[in-house]
C-alpha cells in the first residue's frame, strides 16, 4: 500500500512540475511577442505586407516618401520592455533603420511611428490551406 502511495505521490509531483514548467514556457517562450509577430501581416486593403520569420529576418513593402511603395528585405529585432520593433534593410544600396512603437495581439499588429503618430494596423494573413479548412 505504501508503494501505491509514494508512486501516486511521485506521479503528483512529476505533473505538477510538468504543468508549471509549461506554464512558464508558455508565457516566456510561446507569447513573448518576438514570437507571436512571426508569420505574414497585412493591411486591410492588402496594399502593405509585412513578413517575420523566427530567424530575425523581414520582408514585405512599405510606403517610402519620394518612391512610392517598394519591396524590401531586412532583418528584425523586438524590445518587449520598450515595446519597440525595430527592421533594418536597403534599398538601393542605401541601409536604412526603421523604429516603430508596437502593439501586439494574437490577430492584430499595430505599428506607431513616433516621429508622426501615425499608426498603421496589421491583421495577421490566414493561410489558404488554413481558410479552405474553416
Amino acid at each position: 500500500m505504501k508503494k501505491i502511495i509514494v508512486a501516486v505521490l511521485v506521479i503528483a509531483v512529476l505533473a505538477g512540475a510538468g504543468l508549471i514548467g509549461w506554464n512558464v514556457y508558455e508565457k516566456e517562450v510561446i507569447m513573448a511577442p518576438e514570437n507571436l509577430i512571426v508569420g505574414e501581416w497585412k493591411t486591410s486593403n492588402n496594399i502593405y505586407s509585412l513578413v517575420f520569420t523566427e530567424e530575425g529576418t523581414a520582408s514585405g513593402n512599405l510606403d517610402v516618401p519620394l518612391l512610392g511603395t517598394v519591396s524590401f528585405n531586412g532583418t528584425y529585432t523586438v524590445d518587449e520592455e520598450t515595446s519597440k520593433l525595430t527592421i533594418t534593410y536597403s534599398l538601393y544600396s542605401i541601409s536604412y533603420t526603421d523604429t516603430k512603437t508596437f502593439v501586439l495581439t494574437e490577430n492584430t499588429l499595430s505599428l506607431t511611428d513616433d516621429g508622426t503618430g501615425v499608426t498603421t494596423n496589421y491583421t495577421r494573413a490566414v493561410a489558404e490551406s488554413d481558410s479552405a479548412a474553416a
